[in-house]
């Protein structure tokens, strides 16, 4: 366990959320709805009416895996050469 240099806040807490979400492979529209930013382009903002409601809870819940160690397969390896 390593102590912080500097207290932790909410940017960084964020942050650090948005990134290991990219690292589990969640696209970055469901990312900024999570985040409240919402769709940038005048096309998503003005056209689009889906509310990804659907797609932001898988991505929560595959967070919450990750979280608790559950999002990661282990695979025995298998011993010798392969012929």
């Amino acid at each position: 366990f390593n102590a912080l240099a500097e207290p932790v806040t909410a940017g960084d807490l964020r942050r650090s959320v948005e990134t290991q979400l990219a690292a589990l492979g969640v696209p970055a529209e469901v990312r900024m709805m999570l985040q409240s930013h919402g769709l940038g382009s005048v096309v998503t903002r003005h056209y689009t009416r889906h509310t990804f409601v659907d797609e932001m809870r898988a991505a929560l819940e595959t967070f919450a895996r990750f979280l608790d160690g559950k999002g990661a397969a282990v695979v025995p390896l298998a011993r010798g050469r392969r012929k």
